[in-house]
């Protein structure tokens, strides 16, 4: 994860492993609607994703909460 202060300031829920200074690979224009994997879930397009300050939540569809 980049620019931790910016996003600090935002009031969503964001979880990462660590902070690093450094931009990605510029190469391409990289790719949206696709599957991507974090430690070993995948995360379709059309999930749901609910997060706070204590963990994650994946859902494929919508949860009913408040």
């Amino acid at each position: 994860m980049r620019h931790v202060d910016e996003l600090d300031e935002l009031d969503i829920g964001i979880q990462a492993m660590a902070s690093i200074p450094v931009g990605a690979d510029e190469h391409g224009i990289g790719e949206v609607d696709v599957a991507v994997n974090f430690g070993g879930v995948t995360f379709l397009p059309e999930d749901h994703l609910y997060a706070d300050t204590t963990g994650v939540i994946l859902s494929p569809e919508p949860l009913d909460i408040d």
